[in-house]
């Protein structure tokens, strides 16, 4: 099905942007999604290359944003997002509607570690098991070529804050 879409889209010319969506995420540093459930998922991931350009998911109740990935987790050899041969895909965990202040993410000694080399956002230290995750959400904005994300935060239920840019990023088409 999924090939048939992006198969779709291609033969109605070059879109402009591509954005995919589901629940789980294929790529995650949190410790809420099994990695078999991920591992499972990245099969999904594959037609993505050089015709998705962000895929968008959710559950794990902490925002993040992946570095440019290839299917399987490989970075891109080029590190930028986009469709291009040496481009990857961007993926974002959009903000949580969680109540913890903050989440376990993959140890740095655990089987998962290697999960942590493909994280943008948050900034993770080496020693870091847990990170603030809080309620929020993200707002795309496209302007022709350019494409830019903000994750904001709002804090957690019962200690509401000004909203606040956590993340942000602005990637222009070459």
């Amino acid at each position: 099905w999924v090939d048939g879409e992006l198969a779709a889209i291609a033969g109605a010319g070059e879109p402009d942007w591509v954005f995919a969506q589901w629940h789980i995420p294929a790529y995650d540093v949190g410790t809420r999604t099994s990695s078999t459930s991920q591992e499972q998922l990245r099969g999904l991931t594959a037609p993505f290359e050089g015709a998705v350009d962000w895929v968008f998911t959710g559950h794990e109740h902490l925002a993040q944003r992946m570095l440019p990935l290839r299917h399987d987790g490989v970075v891109a050899p080029s590190g930028n997002y986009g469709r291009g041969a040496d481009d990857g895909v961007g993926y974002i965990v959009l903000p949580p509607a969680g109540t913890s202040p903050r989440t376990s993410v993959a140890s740095p000694e655990g089987d998962q570690a290697h999960y942590r080399d493909w994280v943008a956002f948050p900034e993770l230290e080496a020693e870091d098991t847990t990170v603030d995750s809080e309620l929020g959400w993200a707002f795309v904005t496209l302007d022709g070529d350019t494409i830019s994300l903000e994750i904001y935060g709002v804090g957690q239920i019962g200690s509401l804050v000004a909203p606040y840019v956590r993340d942000e990023i602005t990637y222009v088409r070459p």
